[in-house]
């Protein structure tokens, strides 16, 4: 699907709009959930990243990259859901079923992912969102850089140290 990366008020805006949700929305989606593990506040942030799009494309604001526009709506987004949750203690958790996987269940790849997340969630949340952003929703370096409004050469780098970091968090 070819997607227009610019899009303004004009007579196809609900059709450029509707392209955006169809070709976003999953990635979106994957995004928050990996951060938040909570699919229905997921579909909620989701949801008003898009709502947010929308009222800024209404107010004639002219966005050059629809994607990387929604992904810092997004990010921003989960930035203060994170603000406003309240914290949970272990007793909490324990209290609503959550058993972490003990090291013989290593081999099931169900309790693999498990790991794995409980380890990268020990990364600042800027290289755990330079990961996701690289590696989980695969874009691009110059994508990256427009949604942190970062130069490319920083995001790269920072990418870099970002996996050595979880490299030895893994090790």
């Amino acid at each position: 699907m070819d997607i227009k990366r610019h899009i303004t008020v004009n007579k196809d805006i609900e059709k450029d709009f509707v392209s955006a949700y169809d070709a976003y929305s999953d990635g979106l989606f994957r995004l928050c959930h990996f951060k938040i593990q909570d699919r229905e506040q997921a579909k909620d942030i989701v949801q008003q990243a898009f709502l947010n799009t929308w009222k800024e494309i209404k107010k004639g604001e002219k966005i050059d990259n629809i994607r990387a526009f929604l992904y810092r709506i997004t990010n921003n987004l989960i930035i203060d859901w994170y603000r406003k949750k309240k914290p949970e203690s272990l007793e909490d958790m324990a209290d609503d079923g959550f058993d972490p996987p003990d090291k013989n269940e290593l081999a099931d790849k169900h309790a693999e992912f498990n790991w794995a997340m409980s380890k990268i969630h020990k990364l600042s949340d800027e290289d755990q969102n330079l990961i996701t952003l690289r590696f989980v929703e695969e874009m691009e370096i110059t994508e990256i850089s427009e949604i942190l409004k970062e130069n490319k050469n920083n995001v790269s780098v920072k990418i870099h140290r970002a996996v050595e970091r979880l490299k030895k968090i893994l090790e």
